[in-house]
């Protein structure tokens, strides 16, 4: 059986966000944003189906005839971690460390501090700001140790205090492939990044989504502090559940993959994600050109006019801190429909001969959980779909759930 295996340090954090110097710290290397993010209550179960859908030779996962590859802008959007800097090793050991653990404990932990099976034990450390740091990264690399720093980790965290930036999400991507790998193949049974790979699936599979009007967000929000606080790990009502009675219906569903996923997200220009020393937010490697076009206008306008045409476009398609936009005129049912195979193309003519008995209703009176149901899709199936939902609402009002049965 999979163990979800995250560590918490509410306390720890607590006290780090009353202090400016842990906040300013983790704003210039990249991190303050992924260290306002909190877990998931865990959920195992959901955890499991995710991971046996993974193939550990193609690093893709199999959902419902279509193959999700969890690609870098997951991390980033779902996280609010770095992109962009220096890279990160989250496995095996940095040749590049010149000092030994025994260095780091004597200089930057209690006196009388003793490494556990070549760990620094991270309460140990005195410093609020480099224990903070320490305690969000072992965070980031998945680590399944109790509050407890490798070297290389000691020697990432003593680099943020530089300020260092770090490409936190290839990293994290790559180290999160490593454990499912391991998990799947039988060879681990822990896993350090459920919050993040389950927060992944909500925004890439829309059935997994709960039929509720979900709270309008901040676009420079990370996208897991969304689903966290739906299914919060300490405390709060619970809203976000993933029980044995809705893992049984999902394997009845065919599943499809959101093709455009954390749209109105937006981190362009956000304050608390710093960017490297001469790193920009969409034109990066393009200023070299669009200097050389601003000295030699009169002479190479036409290359000039080609630049920025090329800019425009850049910022309109390929807006790498931008979540994808959803084109005007797409049909999500049509495009759900080509994704998915032994659908009928006639379900819209079947659905709708089905009901044709059944009067219809107005948006107005629909419920606002309901309403997500019946919208977004072609007129016949919208028809369809509210004939559908008077039924529903009928039945709810002569079938009134018990008391010890939800609703």
């Amino acid at each position: 059986m999979l163990e979800w295996k995250e560590r918490e340090h509410e306390a720890a954090d607590m006290a780090a966000m009353h202090n400016p110097g842990c906040i300013q710290a983790l704003l210039d290397c990249g991190l303050l944003k992924f260290f306002r993010t909190h877990n998931m209550r865990k959920q195992t179960g959901l955890l499991e189906r995710i991971v046996h859908m993974w193939d550990p030779d193609l690093r893709v996962f199999h959902v419902g005839g279509q193959d999700l590859e969890i690609e870098i802008e997951d991390i980033y959007f779902v996280t609010g971690l770095s992109k962009r800097g220096a890279p990160v090793a989250m496995s095996g050991q940095r040749s590049d460390v010149e000092h030994t653990m025994d260095h780091y404990i004597r200089l930057f932990c209690a006196a009388g501090t003793q490494k556990k099976a070549g760990r620094a034990p991270i309460p140990a450390v005195t410093d609020i700001v480099l224990r903070t740091i320490l305690l969000t990264i072992t965070r980031a690399f998945g680590s399944l140790g109790a509050h407890a720093a490798t070297k290389a980790q000691m020697a990432y965290a003593v680099e943020c205090l530089e300020p260092r930036v770090f490409n936190w999400c290839e990293g994290l991507r790559a180290n999160l492939f490593s454990q499912l790998t391991s998990c799947r193949t039988g060879r681990q049974s822990q896993f350090g990044y459920g919050s993040i790979l389950v927060a992944i699936f909500l925004e890439r599979v829309p059935l997994l989504q709960p039929q509720i009007a979900l709270p309008v967000r901040a676009p420079t929000e990370p996208r897991l502090v969304l689903w966290a606080s739906l299914a919060e790990r300490l405390r709060g009502v619970q809203t976000l559940r993933f029980d044995a009675q809705f893992l049984a219906w999902l394997d009845r569903q065919r599943l499809f993959v959101e093709d455009f996923p954390y749209a109105g997200t937006d981190f362009t220009g956000d304050a608390e994600l710093a960017l490297p020393p001469g790193a920009n937010w969409d034109q990066t490697g393009m200023c070299f050109f669009l200097v050389f076009c601003h000295i030699n206008f009169f002479v190479f306008s036409f290359i000039y006019i080609f630049v920025y045409i090329v800019r425009f476009l850049i910022y309109i398609f390929w807006n790498a801190d931008v979540g994808r936009v959803r084109p005007d005129g797409l049909d999500p049912y049509q495009r759900r429909l080509e994704g998915v195979e032994g659908v009928d193309a006639n379900l819209p003519d079947h659905l709708e001969r089905l009901t044709a008995d059944v009067p219809g209703l107005r948006m107005a009176d629909i419920p606002i959980g309901l309403q997500g149901y019946t919208v977004d899709v072609s007129q016949r199936m919208r028809r369809a779909l509210r004939r559908v939902v008077t039924m529903l609402l009928f039945y709810r009002e002569h079938h009134p759930p018990r008391d010890d049965q939800s609703d």
